[in-house]
């Protein structure tokens, strides 16, 4: 339910960019790069919440029915792919560093908030995978 709330409130950025002012762009840029941040965090990989099975086995008055639940709960598996971009992510922002050493400071911020553009867009599209 969460992520239809999330789908149905996405905001089209490149319309908004358009509306932007020159002057209020290093705040767009920020508020852009803290939005994507965010919906990473939303969509990392979380492990399934702990369930009291003692709780309901006490409540329950029907033998076995917790017991069985509680097997068919600890045998299911839900099967991740393997995280292999983070090494090559992890290699061009290192070379991105190098590049932005030698640029002016307002250089420097925009290359910053472009860098931190890519990599969210880059994970968001890893996560989707």
């Amino acid at each position: 339910m969460a992520a239809r709330r999330i789908a149905q409130s996405a905001i089209n950025w490149t319309a908004l960019a358009e509306r932007v002012p020159e002057s209020q762009r290093p705040f767009f840029i920020a508020l852009k790069a803290k939005s994507d941040n965010y919906l990473s965090e939303y969509w990392q990989i979380q492990k399934p919440p702990k369930i009291d099975f003692a709780a309901y086995k006490s409540k329950i008055a029907i033998p076995g029915l917790v017991e069985s639940f509680q097997k068919q709960y600890d045998a299911v598996k839900v099967p991740y792919p393997a995280d292999k971009l983070t090494p090559e992510v992890n290699a061009q922002e290192k070379k991105l560093n190098k590049r932005s050493r030698h640029l002016s400071p307002s250089r420097k911020l925009e290359s910053r908030s472009s860098r931190r553009t890519l990599l969210n867009g880059m994970m968001f599209f890893r996560l989707r995978k």
